[in-house]
């Protein structure tokens, strides 16, 4: 399952829905010639109610605000501003012309407000400095911009959340507006309402099935995102399209193998510019890529990021992208801004996934302890009576590594790790291994060193998408594998069983580690007075001659010094 957040692509409306108005916000030549200029009420203020909701979503509102939009999804954190038009005199016939010329196709161009600051309308004079700008919309999409005098105004939006992509094209409001309202004719409303709408865009975030990019150190984990283009307006293009991921410490050899659109690959450096910085990775487009974007309306525009795992930490390793986009009105495509030169301060951001690690240490000793039991088979020297001793000093002698109380680490035993036929059985003492052995960092025979250790530093657990026919269950804690010694250390043999299951858990653990023993191979029975033993018994001898040749020497001095006396 992806998961996603959704944003609003401003895509308005061309202008307000002013229900008496039609488009623009203005008043028609029939309206005008029918109102009566002489019942304005010159010294009266009034205001303008926007209604931001989802484009095609819900019905159609009215300019007395009396049947307001039902069923459409609000749009919070906008905010309009609107700024006089001077040179219009709504109290003259001649204002009223003007206005209705403003309602032909292409009178008020989009790109009025591209610098909402500073807005421009060819042939009028807008005074920016005595802009009213409203509050943001509140949750039910609404906000209002009060105390207007009886003037034309051009509204631009001119406070846009992260979330919204494209801005609602400029348009013109009369305070007052005529109301059309049945029974209504011929009057005026103050307070008028206008209906902008908004597209809806989204991204999402997904983790590319496991099984497909490996299960231990090194293996890939890749995070496609995704995001579906709105229908931009004609005069309408993107200023910048960027997806960026910061990449968790614990993934390395950070790279984005595929950028694509509709399923369609694109072509790096000439559709689009990947640059990796740290743990920071961007997909960023070019002009040519900006222009596939806004033909591709209602397509898929994807990147994958990846990274190999080298370690697990708490084992969590989580992942998040962000959308950094926007556009502009203008009579021609912008140069892109390459980085983006004024992103969003908070970039629209995805729900968070998570991939889920743990790690194994292997341990190989000798099967028997050296602190003076069976270290190997010695041969049957029990009823030797130099036996013991022997068994004592022979291990030490033969393994320097040997440790009093404590078994010999073997060097050289080799294994291989398998997936587990049920991988999330509730135990996993009978697990059984499947497919082929799996590769740590690029190997998949792993051989124990200088201290009998093999450590490896990932293995796969489970991830947070619940999309079925994965090799996961999403969240698990555990999960099971078989490890299979292939080779045993020189002078050793196979165990009887030389398949183990494995659980290994999230994180760093130590509890489930596991220490595998492997005895000696047989040998023919040494000869008792050959070889070591035979020294060991020479020395002894010599040592008992030396003792009682002492004892009678003290003997003989004292009977001496006796018979003296």
């Amino acid at each position: 399952m992806k998961t996603s957040v959704s944003t609003l692509g401003s895509r308005a409306a061309a202008v307000a829905w002013i229900a008496a108005v039609g488009l623009l916000g203005l008043v028609p030549p029939a309206a005008a010639e029918e109102a009566n200029y002489g019942n304005i009420k010159e010294s009266a203020t009034g205001s303008i109610t926007i209604h931001k909701h989802i484009q095609n979503d819900g019905t159609r509102g009215t300019a007395d605000g009396q049947n307001a939009v039902e069923g459409g999804q609000p749009v919070q954190g906008v905010q309009f501003t609107a700024y006089p038009i001077s040179d219009i005199d709504l109290t003259t016939v001649e204002g009223w012309s003007a206005v209705t010329a403003l309602s032909a196709d292409g009178a008020i161009p989009a790109s009025a407000c591209a610098n909402p600051s500073t807005p421009t309308l060819a042939g009028h004079t807008i005074n920016a400095g005595s802009g009213t700008a409203s509050g943001d919309t509140d949750s039910q999409g609404q906000a209002t911009i009060g105390g207007l005098t009886v003037k034309a105004y051009l509204v631009c939006e001119t406070k846009t959340p992260s979330d919204i992509l494209q801005k609602a094209k400029p348009f013109v409001v009369t305070v007052p507006h005529p109301n059309t309202a049945p029974g209504e004719e011929g009057n005026w409303l103050y307070d008028v309402n206008v209906y902008p709408k908004n597209e809806r865009i989204a991204i999402s975030k997904t983790i590319d099935d496991q099984r497909n990019n490996g299960y231990a150190t090194g293996a890939l984990v890749k995070f496609p995102v995704t995001s579906t283009l709105p229908a931009l307006d004609a005069g309408s293009y993107y200023k910048y399209f960027q997806f960026k991921d910061v990449m968790d410490s614990r993934l390395t050899d950070l790279a984005v193998p595929e950028v694509s659109l509709g399923g369609t690959a694109l072509t790096a450096t000439t559709d689009y510019e990947v640059v990796v910085t740290g743990q920071t990775v961007t997909v960023t487009f070019t002009g040519a890529g900006l222009t596939k974007l806004k033909a591709g309306a209602g397509q898929e525009v994807k990147a994958v990021f990846q990274g190999k795992v080298a370690s697990v930490g708490n084992g969590v390793i989580p992942n998040t992208a962000q959308l950094i986009a926007d556009t502009v009105y203008a009579d021609q495509p912008p140069n892109p801004q390459t980085p983006p030169q004024t992103p969003p301060g908070t970039p629209l951001t995805s729900p968070e996934v998570r991939t889920n690690w743990g790690d194994l240490k292997i341990t190989k000793v000798d099967a028997h302890s050296l602190d003076g039991g069976n270290a190997g088979n010695d041969g049957d020297l029990e009823d030797d009576p130099s036996a013991p001793l022997e068994r004592l000093v022979m291990p030490f002698l033969m393994n320097p590594r040997a440790q009093a109380g404590g078994k010999s680490a073997l060097k050289g035993a080799e294994f291989q790790i398998y997936n587990a036929a049920a991988p999330y059985a509730a135990s996993c003492a009978g697990a059984t291994r499947t497919g082929d052995p799996l590769s740590v960092s690029g190997q998949t025979t792993l051989t124990t060193d200088d201290r009998g250790v093999i450590s490896i530093d990932a293995l796969f657990v489970s991830d947070s998408v619940t999309d079925a026919n994965r090799d996961n269950q999403p969240g698990a804690t555990q999960r099971c594998y078989v490890l299979v010694e292939t080779k045993a250390p020189a002078g050793y043999v196979l165990p009887a069983q030389a398949e183990t299951p494995v659980t290994v858990k999230v994180g760093n653990t130590t509890e489930d580690n596991i220490t595998i023993e492997n005895t000696k191979q047989t040998v023919p029975n040494l000869p008792l007075t050959g070889s070591l033993g035979k020294i060991l018994l020479s020395a002894a001898g010599a040592a008992l001659l030396l003792i009682a040749a002492g004892a009678v020497a003290v003997s003989h001095r004292r009977g001496r010094r006796a018979s003296s006396l």
